[in-house]
């Protein structure tokens, strides 16, 4: 058994119309987890707040081996939208890669709330081994499952072949 790495727990707070960076840590993708809303202001002139996801990725697809370097790629997602009274919370599970660099925006009139954790690049590699050794295990036991069937089928058909004459 594989000891497990440890997960690093993180919140912040994204002010209305600031950007927030994100807390990563070197080597580990980071997870955000629950999104909700904050304080709400006195003078609220909106019930509801996006939040907005900038990340800036490298496009591996289109690296210069020669330069030794590859293009950024900036993508802008909206996360949520938070409605007081409706919708406060939100549960995701969204991964961003080590290699990202990543901010937040609330737009609207009150802070959101971020949360999620991070979790090593060695974890997740050991969990997609386990995920593929567990995987060609259930591959080799349904071809086992599958013999099994055939053989029985073999059996069945060859009692009817020498049991059909009390059939008929």
């Amino acid at each position: 058994m594989h000891d497990l790495p440890e997960k690093s727990i993180w919140g912040i707070v994204a002010e209305p119309g600031r950007k927030t960076k994100l807390p990563f840590i070197d080597n580990s993708y980071m997870i955000i987890s629950n999104i909700c809303i904050g304080e709400i202001p006195e003078n609220l002139r909106n019930n509801s707040a996006n939040l907005v996801l900038i990340v800036k990725s490298i496009d591996m697809e289109n690296y210069d081996e020669s330069k030794g370097e590859a293009p950024e790629i900036i993508s802008e997602t909206e996360i949520c939208t938070l409605i007081l009274n409706t919708c406060e919370h939100f549960c995701c599970n969204h991964v961003l890669n080590p290699l990202d660099k990543a901010e937040v925006i609330a737009k609207g009139d009150f802070p959101i709330h971020i949360s999620g954790y991070s979790v090593p690049v060695e974890g997740i590699d050991d969990d997609e081994e386990e995920e593929e050794e567990d995987k060609h295990e259930e591959e080799d036991h349904n071809e086992e499952n599958k013999e099994d069937a055939e053989k029985m089928h073999h059996r069945i058909m060859d009692f009817i072949m020498k049991h059909s004459k009390h059939f008929i």
